[in-house]
């Protein structure tokens, strides 16, 4: 008896067959995976709220804790961190492996995906990167190399700190306050905050770069860009600073929010850098407020 073998046009069908069922294996496998991430952040994001619940709670102040409580312990590959929430709290949980995952939670917005409006408190994270930013509450606002102030030409302004009130981004925390006068020798103007934590910096790593402005005396019709990292004299950066697409400062706290890349490694002479409108500072008087800065990576 012949013995008959399979036809190309067999095989070929066995062999769609066969790719056509590993296909459906990958996605479900790959669905399965991300169910499982999704429920590790929202649960690691419960078990957070219930334990700070429970701290503000034994504290008896009305202001909720602006750390993690020690019995907060994240799940093996993911990340949380407080974010500033005002008077309340705002927890961020993410994957720390591809493909990225992020929810947050506060008692206003409840469980959600993305990450906290505020910026990331320095010293609350839990198996993730930092807030690269120094001294957020701004405990030193004078023109030495740490301090938070006013570099221009024709002399450098100090800067100035107010507590936090009802209407301001974080209530509860320190605003920078920044006020011109007018001098005709301003050729060039920024913003200048401390070093960074330049080891932290990596070139190629994405970041989330933000902070909240607002004018609140005086004239400043030019826009107000991004921040970013550099050393003083903007000879060397690591994460662009960006002037176009700005705003002009409005009366009303605004966020200034973007995500960016960083273009080289961290130095030890990058500090926060935002440049400002010399024209502005050359011809008007004007103050500005700040809050919430932060470079986070994502």
């Amino acid at each position: 008896m012949e013995r008959r073998g399979f036809t190309i046009v067999e095989l070929l069908i066995v062999i769609v067959v066969i790719a056509i069922l590993a296909a459906i294996t990958i996605v479900a496998y790959n669905g399965i995976q991300n169910q499982a991430k999704s429920a590790a952040l929202r649960s690691d994001l419960a078990n957070a709220s219930r334990a700070i619940e429970v701290a503000h709670v034994n504290s008896g102040v009305t202001q909720y804790p602006v750390t993690l409580p020690d019995t907060v312990s994240p799940s093996e590959n993911v990340g949380l961190s407080l974010s500033e929430a005002g008077t309340s709290y705002c927890i961020n949980a993410q994957t720390l492996t591809e493909p990225i995952e992020r929810f947050y939670y506060s008692p206003s917005s409840g469980m959600a995906s993305g990450t906290c409006p505020g910026a990331v408190i320095a010293g609350t994270e839990r198996g993730m990167p930092s807030n690269v930013v120094n001294d957020t509450g701004f405990s030193d606002t004078t023109t030495n190399t740490n301090g938070w102030y006013f570099g221009r030409g024709g002399g450098s302004l100090a800067g100035a700190t107010r507590d936090g009130q009802a209407g301001d981004p974080f209530p509860n925390r320190k605003v920078l306050v920044i006020t011109n006068t007018t001098n005709a020798n301003v050729t060039w103007a920024y913003l200048h905050g401390p070093p960074v934590r330049h080891t932290e910096i990596a070139a190629g790593q994405t970041y989330d770069v933000s902070y909240w402005v607002r004018r609140t005396a005086g004239t400043f019709t030019d826009t107000i860009g991004y921040i970013g990292a550099q050393n003083g004299s903007a000879t060397d950066t690591s994460i662009p600073t960006v002037t176009s697409g700005g705003l002009v400062p409005s009366t009303t706290w605004t966020q200034m929010r973007r995500t960016t890349t960083a273009t080289a490694n961290g130095n030890s002479s990058h500090l926060l850098y935002l440049p400002m409108s010399s024209a502005m500072a050359r011809n008007h008087n004007f103050t500005l407020e700040f809050q919430g800065f932060s470079i986070t990576p994502n």
